[in-house]
């Protein structure tokens, strides 16, 4: 059964669809119009309008994981018995209003189409982090690059045609101070 937004009675569960972070609510009221609901997870009771979009009804469906009531055990819904109780996976019949929904975590593409994004620094980080693999990655240089040491284009060029070739069987043989330690510490 899909609720509208004009049928919600008490005890019903649902979501607020702009807050996620507030986790499942139950309606714990309904006055006319005007509904409150209580959101446990973080300790709230909310008044809405209950012709509100910003709630939406979360349903219980095989597979779904929950949290059993009176034990406190996180459980997964098997299969519906009838259409007040359920089969938990660990074979238990329990009625459907002794569980209360876990809710599972989100895909990138579902926070994004709700308008939920991050902060600032932390795409920017991101950002960084996906600049550094790029640099770690580009072309089979990415190996050479992690040390902390300052290198140079030519040490950078042997290194990279030796290990291009395997094995490694090549003569380093360089003017003196222009290197051939790095070079070969950088094959290795």
């Amino acid at each position: 059964m899909t609720l509208t937004k004009e049928t919600w009675e008490v005890g019903d569960v649902l979501a607020h669809r702009y807050n996620r972070e507030l986790g499942a609510g139950r309606v714990v009221s309904r006055e006319g119009r005007n509904l409150m609901v209580e959101f446990p997870d973080v300790g709230k009771s909310l008044p809405f309008a209950a012709g509100s979009d910003a709630l939406e009804p979360i349903e219980l469906l095989v597979g779904s994981r929950a949290r059993h009531l009176p034990s406190g055990d996180a459980v997964k819904i098997e299969a519906f018995v009838d259409e007040d109780n359920v089969r938990l996976v660990d074979g238990r019949e329990v009625s459907i209003g002794l569980l209360w929904p876990v809710p599972g975590k989100e895909s990138p593409v579902e926070r994004l189409a709700r308008g939920s994004v991050d902060g600032a620094e932390d795409f920017i980080n991101r950002l960084d982090a996906l600049r550094l693999l790029r640099i770690r990655e580009a072309d089979g240089l990415g190996s050479f690059l992690g040390g902390r040491i300052r290198l140079f284009p030519h040490q950078l060029y042997a290194a990279d045609r030796a290990v291009r070739t395997d094995p490694v069987r090549w003569l380093l043989a360089d003017e003196v101070g222009l290197g051939k330690t790095v070079e070969a510490c950088l094959i290795m």
